[in-house]
């Protein structure tokens, strides 16, 4: 059997892009994508995949998500294999030309749904309308034109299955990701870490602020920033006032590298708002390393609370308090 992942777009390390390339090392699958970066895909040992790009896509977010969009719509790879999964919110939209087709939901569309009112209260005055309007545009488009060919849904987390539920009314089973154990969990470094895209509901600045309080202690944060996206102000803003205790990695390079990272922390610090799974506290664990991370979604479903971690509230002295704990 012929199997395509189609994955929105492969242009940083994260997650998702790492469970849509050890699918398809797993089924021998070829993935489908768009924006494609060499680099990234070589960080996480992807470059001896079958990828197919669907082509380069501008700079400017809107702008870049909805030809993302019209690129899944569009295409047709019907003739040349047997089954699709489709991963991503725009991956989604290839649905009616690709059957048969599993949609693997490891998050709704965040700005769209679960998270449109946080978005709204933090953008710009004059940014509120076009914020407003772009959340109910996606939500009519995916409701006319992705989920009426979607054949079966799966998703990443109980987290995700009670969202879909929630908000599109749909029935999923939950696959969790896997993650291979490595490291023996004796820290011989002297730093936390914390691995994330640099988006605002990541709520870096809680934990900036929380090693700001610590300055005897360091904090390496690793993940990027897109060029013209919300995560470069966002990462102008956190980075610009940070302690000296503080520093920004940006992509950590390969998988190795990041594999020592996780190998040599003291453990992993997490404060997403209601994270849909949280890859990078599996990761962590896999080392060997206990996480401090906010009593919200898929953080629920993993962390072991006193005994393989710490979930605490999105509160700065809360995540000093356990962090001690650990150290």
């Amino acid at each position: 059997m012929k199997i395509a992942i189609m994955y929105d777009m492969l242009e940083n390390v994260g997650g998702g892009e790492k469970i849509a390339i050890q699918a398809a090392k797993e089924l021998d699958a070829t993935i489908i994508t768009a924006n494609l970066s060499n680099d990234a895909l070589r960080e996480m040992n992807g470059e001896n995949l079958e990828i197919i790009n669907l082509g380069k896509l501008p700079n400017h977010y809107a702008l870049k998500h909805s030809l993302a969009i019209k690129k899944y719509y569009n295409c047709n790879f019907s003739n040349d294999f047997d089954f699709f999964i489709l991963m991503g919110n725009r991956a989604v939209f290839a649905a009616k030309n690709h059957r048969p087709n599993l949609w693997y939901c490891m998050s709704l569309e965040r700005a769209a749904y679960d998270l449109h009112d946080f978005y709204l209260r933090n953008s710009p005055f004059l940014e509120k309308p076009l914020v407003m309007a772009s959340g109910g545009i996606y939500r009519n488009a995916h409701a006319k034109f992705a989920l009426p060919h979607v054949e079966r849904i799966a998703c990443i987390s109980r987290n995700t299955r009670e969202k879909l539920k929630k908000y599109l009314g749909k029935e999923a089973e939950v696959i969790y990701p896997f993650h291979e154990k490595y490291g023996n969990g004796f820290s011989t470094g002297d730093y936390w870490l914390s691995v994330n895209r640099l988006y605002p509901y990541k709520r870096v600045e809680l934990q900036v602020e929380a090693f700001r309080k610590m300055p005897e202690k360091k904090l390496l944060i690793a993940g990027s920033f897109r060029k013209g996206d919300p995560s470069e102000k966002y990462y102008k803003k956190i980075s610009r006032n940070s302690p000296e205790n503080v520093s920004f990695l940006g992509n950590a390079g390969n998988q190795f590298e990041m594999q020592k990272l996780y190998n040599n922390c003291i453990g992993l610090v997490a404060t997403s708002i209601d994270e849909d799974f949280g890859m990078s506290v599996v990761e962590a664990m896999a080392a060997g390393k206990a996480v401090v991370a906010v009593d919200e979604g898929g953080f629920r479903e993993t962390i072991l609370d006193g005994k393989t971690g710490f979930l605490v509230d999105a509160d700065v002295d809360d995540i000093v308090e356990a962090v001690q704990k650990v150290s």
